[in-house]
């Protein structure tokens, strides 16, 4: 559908019509809800969405768990620049094969159980997003083999903004073997409180082999990298320079 007012009427007539892929983009909102109590309980076009990709949408939590909850075929769910989401949470979505919250002010993004999910896209999150992934196994495992067992990393130079989500991607690949990361060049950092938020917890990670380049012993790069040694617990070698 392309840009334009009145997408609620847009969208009841695509339902109505029973379509798997609707695409809208623009500031709008809509009453997801009433919607869905102005069709059938069963057989209705909810049931039958497969690619939904909203752009500017004003959708709430409370909207993203309804939609989620009745859109039991969706296959495909991309949101670009969602303006009022804060957390969303993607449990146990059986069917959901490829997700995508660009450019997203989330708060928190807890997706699990997302056992046919092969693509995920987070790209450009807000500084400070809680990112939890479990059990996404066929998006790790479906990789060629070259990409899942080794892993090369060359962060921005955003290094502390983005020092959450690098932990929590090689906390879900499970399958990784080798990890190489080459930092960026970055002085001393003036943020050295932030750090404890992002490695409060201990987990068990996979590499066997650590390879880390361009390391200037900024505060946040040795954090990362005692991470990192302290929780592959089957660490065989690790090797680094300046």
């Amino acid at each position: 559908m392309s840009e334009g007012h009145n997408f609620e009427r847009w969208f009841e007539f695509a339902l109505s019509k029973k379509a798997e892929i609707i695409h809208l983009s623009g500031y709008h909102d809509i009453d997801y809800e009433g919607l869905f109590h102005r069709f059938p309980n069963t057989n209705n076009g909810f049931e039958c969405l497969q690619d939904l990709y909203l752009s500017d949408s004003r959708m709430t939590d409370q909207d993203f768990q309804f939609l989620l909850s009745n859109c039991i075929a969706l296959e495909s769910l991309k949101f670009a620049f969602p303006l009022k989401l804060e957390n969303a949470s993607i449990v146990g979505h059986s069917k959901l094969k490829h997700l995508d919250f660009s450019y997203s002010r989330l708060d928190s993004n807890v997706i699990r159980d997302a056992i046919s999910l092969v693509s995920l896209a987070l790209y450009s999150l807000s500084d400070g997003c809680s990112v939890q992934l479990s059990n996404i196994l066929k998006l790790t495992t479906g990789m060629p083999s070259c990409m899942r067992n080794q892993l090369q990393i060359i962060p921005s130079p955003y290094f502390l903004c983005n020092f959450f989500h690098l932990v929590r991607l090689v906390e879900a690949c499970t399958l990784l073997d080798k990890l190489m990361i080459e930092f960026p060049y970055m002085l001393a950092s003036d943020n050295e409180d932030m750090l404890e938020t992002y490695v409060g917890r201990r987990c068990e990670l996979s590499p066997k082999y650590l390879e880390i380049s361009s390391y200037s012993g900024a505060t946040s790069q040795l954090v990362f990298t005692l991470y990192l040694i302290d929780n592959a617990r089957s660490l065989k070698k690790a090797t680094g320079g300046s």
